[in-house]
């Protein structure tokens, strides 16, 4: 499961692969169904950004369009040996972390660059106001700054 806030709007995605949208004055409604099982979320200014594996291990981040979910593309179609497991948009870049290889990536049109490594289990991930990036490193139990 993941989730994403936008503002008061609550967008939830289940394992299923159904992302629901929860507004604090309508009733919940069924945006779309990915493929696969997401598994992290994050709003960017063309639209969410959703992480997803596949029981094969296989991962996508799709791109869903915000007006039309039909247009959703995945990002990673065409980067070789992405094995990451979180997503965040910040600094007007998208930011993942690779888990079991102890690094934070930006995305750099099909490639995949390392800002941070030498990590031990980087998991979620979040921004504060003045553009610094924080990683919650599981197998430090610690929380690690990248600066701007």
């Amino acid at each position: 499961m993941a989730f994403a806030w936008e503002g008061l709007e609550l967008y939830a995605a289940l394992h299923t692969g159904a992302i629901w949208h929860v507004g604090p004055h309508s009733p919940s409604t069924l945006m779309m169904t990915l493929p696969s099982t997401p598994v992290s979320m994050s709003w960017s200014p063309q639209g969410m950004l959703v992480m997803t594996t596949e029981t094969n291990g296989a991962k996508h981040l799709w791109l869903v369009d915000r007006t039309q979910q039909s247009r959703s593309v995945d990002l990673l179609a065409t980067v070789s040996g992405a094995n990451v497991n979180n997503v965040l948009w910040a600094r007007g870049r998208i930011y993942l972390t690779d888990f079991s290889g102890g690094r934070v990536l930006t995305l750099d049109g099909d490639r995949l660059l390392t800002i941070a490594k030498d990590l031990q289990n980087p998991s979620e991930m979040t921004v504060g106001s003045d553009g610094t990036i924080y990683v919650a490193e599981f197998g430090r139990r610690a929380v690690r700054r990248i600066m701007p």
